[in-house]
């Protein structure tokens, strides 16, 4: 279950923890904000490390990074496991600072 994989933050945000991600594509199916949740390549990425402790610590430089690794391209798991994948265009949509 895609719940299984978020730990909840004191604030109330979900920070994915990706060791128990198995990439299936649920929670960004479901996620309410656009762009928020996005499925790419995790080859893009050097470690399984907090995305929520990266931006309580810069979360400028947090935005910045995460944008970078999310590029252009969405994968899209199959509804049904072990089945493929596409990839579509992605939307850039402005990110905000709290």
């Amino acid at each position: 279950m895609p719940d299984e994989v978020f730990d909840v933050t004191p604030e109330g945000y979900y920070d994915p923890h990706y060791e128990y991600c198995t990439g299936c594509g649920r929670c960004a199916e479901a996620c309410p904000v656009e762009e928020c949740i996005v499925m790419v390549d995790e080859n893009r990425f050097d470690s399984y490390d907090s995305p929520w402790e990266m931006y309580r610590k810069d979360p400028k430089g947090y935005i910045e990074w995460v944008e970078s690794k999310k590029g252009d391209e969405r994968v899209v798991p199959s509804y049904v496991t072990g089945m493929g994948m596409r990839v579509e265009k992605g939307k850039k949509v402005p990110a905000k600072v709290r």
